[in-house]
């Protein structure tokens, strides 16, 4: 499995792969607002939910507007899909996505400017926050069916061994 630099995503894609004999189809709808109103017309059938959250994203804005904050943005999201009656049974895998470049820019740009409630701490401590926070974006969501990955996409051996796993988790459920 190879992986090439993320690009940013318009619209919904939804190409038809073949995985481990199985036919899956995976639909990118990207984290921009504008795609987000067309969601409610892929509700239906989901098997699995992939989120990826960039963590590296702390310090940023939205495109959209300048004011909110990226991760926040991320995490009312995630918070949205969570509580989503369509979803309640729906196992979702959060991908903690850059934390190669969440540990370079820690030492640069603190966390703790962007989220007061952080009390500084060493890099895992930094990693635990922001998981902690995504997982209490997850309201009362039944915690077998949550299931984190700290990942960076650029490592191609460590996505190709966490993919295959989390697909064969998907497929053992459906």
């Amino acid at each position: 499995m190879k992986f090439a630099t993320p690009l940013p995503v318009f619209g919904m894609m939804k190409p038809f792969k073949l995985f481990m004999g199985k036919g899956v189809k995976l639909f990118d709808i990207g984290g921009q607002r504008i795609d987000r109103r067309k969601w409610a017309t892929m509700y239906d059938g989901i098997d699995a939910i992939f989120f990826c959250l960039a963590m590296s994203e702390y310090d940023q804005t939205m495109s959209e507007d300048l004011i909110t904050n990226r991760l926040t943005d991320a995490l009312s999201l995630l918070e949205k899909i969570s509580i989503e009656p369509k979803f309640a049974k729906t196992p979702i895998f959060l991908f903690l996505n850059e934390v190669d470049v969440f540990r370079e820019k820690l030492s640069l740009i603190p966390l703790e400017n962007y989220q007061p409630e952080y009390k500084g701490g060493s890099v895992e401590d930094a990693l635990d926050f922001v998981e902690n926070l995504a997982l209490q974006s997850l309201v009362g969501r039944d915690k077998s069916l949550i299931h984190v990955y700290r990942i960076s996409c650029i490592d191609t051996d460590q996505m190709s061994k966490i993919l295959q796993k989390v697909f064969k988790e998907v497929l053992k459920a459906i």
